[in-house]
């Protein structure tokens, strides 16, 4: 669904729960929030926390225990399209491109662009 992401546990002993569902990436306009749909989930390979990447070009790094935001990286040219992480979870492939249909803001964007964003660089990255 539009800006909301849901997790599901296969693993009974990672949460009574068994997962959650939580709106993420809301924007406010007018004194109005709307949600922005959400494109891309890549999940950490060894860390418990995952990066949604959304239809206005920004992507979000959450903890899927405490369900926080961990950090917001600087806005990307294009829609986030695609992500993943490389085997070590080092690094964070971010593929932009052309505007999704539905986003709120026209992108003009050249063509397809792959961002490589460094983790261990991420807290000069945190949002306020």
């Amino acid at each position: 669904m539009d800006g909301t992401v849901a997790l599901k546990y296969f693993d009974h002993k990672v949460d009574n729960d068994m997962g959650y569902t939580f709106r993420c990436h809301p924007r406010s306009k007018d004194g109005t929030s709307s949600l922005v749909p959400i494109n891309s989930i890549a999940v950490h390979p060894s860390k418990q926390t995952f990066v949604t990447g959304d239809n206005e070009g920004y992507a979000i790094a959450w903890d899927a225990l405490s369900k926080k935001k961990l950090l917001e990286f600087p806005s990307f040219s294009g829609s986030v399209a695609s992500m993943a992480y490389n085997h070590s979870g080092q690094l964070l492939a971010v593929a932009s491109n052309f505007t999704h249909q539905g986003a709120d803001r026209v992108l003009e964007v050249e063509g397809h662009q792959i961002f490589i964003e460094t983790m261990r660089d991420s807290k000069r990255k945190k949002s306020p």
